[in-house]
């Protein structure tokens, strides 16, 4: 991945960069230009492993998918069982 980037116009001085990508360790470096001078810096992030929790999809069958949007669209309280359930 190239993450390419030119500053211009930085005043002389002493400056903190911060390098941050989301799914990467975040690095800085502390850098001192002089005048007019021109500066190149490479820096290389490490990537960031992260341990997640397990994730459960779940799915219901049409028949019962229907039965709910019939009681939820329902004007009176109404109970709805789908064929495939009965």
């Amino acid at each position: 991945m190239d993450g390419s980037y030119v500053l211009t116009g930085i005043p002389g001085g002493t400056y903190k960069l911060e390098f941050i990508y989301m799914g990467y360790e975040n690095a800085s470096r502390q850098v001192e230009i002089r005048g007019d001078e021109r500066l190149s810096l490479d820096v290389s992030l490490e990537n960031m492993s992260h341990d997640l929790e397990e994730v459960v999809v779940t799915q219901q069958a049409r028949g019962q998918m229907a039965a709910i949007n019939q009681q939820l669209s329902a004007i009176a309280i109404k109970n709805v069982v789908a064929s495939d359930r009965i």
